[in-house]
């Protein structure tokens, strides 16, 4: 394709998701023999492959604008996948060491865990429906924001699409790298919001757990995002990923430690994953926008 369709069709988001193909095709390889099912992920990355030709290719014939949409949240379908595959694999048997640094550093923080200190509120059923709920609300931004994001324009959508993509990518890489879990706890799910979550949870983690929350991340990013479109969804993204954290730590899903990591190095990857969206398609996809202020968004 010319450089103009090349642009047209073929969207930052798919350069992103090829490149975390890529380098975790590279890891899985190195550590074939280490790990039983190698070959079935990268079988797994052979398809994944083909589909995106077939979407990029069904949208060159029917550039419609919801097909366009289409090819924006496809590769967000496989993130569940990329997910669970990180957190079950441990390519290079760091889990242990892991866990037991985020929780030491808890420790050092509060003098204890984060769960030992919050788990009485696990005991009032209203604050336990609750944090389900919120569990919830964070899962459904994740389609809910890019379809925002697509309708204030279609390059807009494009610009929030690739940079949630990496934002997701990027911490389940460091996830793939740096696995951890945590065991011995769980809540009985009671009422319509947990047996929602239940379903959720056993689709995504089962109650294991990332060393980085990767939904706080991609929560604190699109508050920066949104900032300069509504104010009003920043302000309820900004609560969403605070209750969010503190539900998940109360919850002993998550380390306080490794909460805080994700809070702090999530504004870098904002600006980072910023940047290289105007370089992806400038000098990948060739088509010459200069990057704007941020009011521009």
């Amino acid at each position: 394709m010319i450089l103009k369709d090349r642009q047209k069709y073929l969207f930052a988001t798919d350069i992103i998701l090829l490149l975390y193909l890529i380098i975790t095709a590279l890891i899985l390889i190195i550590q074939y023999n280490a790990l039983p099912l190698a070959g079935n992920h990268l079988i797994v990355r052979g398809w994944i492959l083909l589909l995106m030709a077939q979407v990029i290719f069904i949208h060159k014939y029917y550039s419609t604008p919801f097909m366009e949409f289409v090819h924006l949240l496809f590769p967000f379908l496989f993130l569940i996948y990329f997910y669970y595959e990180a957190v079950q694999l441990d390519v290079f048997q760091l889990s242990n060491i892991a866990e037991e640094h985020l929780s030491a550093w808890d420790v050092k923080l509060l003098g204890s865990s984060a769960f030992s200190i919050l788990s009485s509120w696990n005991n009032h059923s209203t604050y336990v429906q609750f944090g389900y709920l919120i569990q919830l609300l964070a899962y459904a931004s994740v389609p809910s924001l890019l379809f925002v994001a697509y309708s204030k324009n279609n390059m807009t959508g494009r610009k929030y699409a690739f940079i949630s993509l990496n934002t997701f990518l990027i911490y389940t890489l460091i996830l793939f790298l740096f696995p951890s879990n945590i065991y011995g706890f769980s809540i009985p799910h009671q009422g319509i919001f947990g047996g929602i979550s239940e379903l959720f949870q056993a689709v995504i983690d089962y109650n294991n757990v990332a060393t980085l929350n990767i939904l706080v991340g991609f929560l604190i990013i699109s508050a920066m995002f949104f900032i300069y479109i509504d104010k009003f969804i920043t302000l309820l993204l900004s609560l969403l990923w605070l209750l969010f954290s503190l539900v998940s730590i109360s919850f002993n899903q998550q380390f306080l430690s490794g909460t805080l990591i994700s809070w702090a190095i999530a504004p870098l990857l904002y600006y980072l994953s910023l940047q290289f969206y105007y370089f992806t398609n400038r000098y990948i996809l060739g088509f010459q926008q200069k990057p704007h202020k941020a009011q521009s968004h």
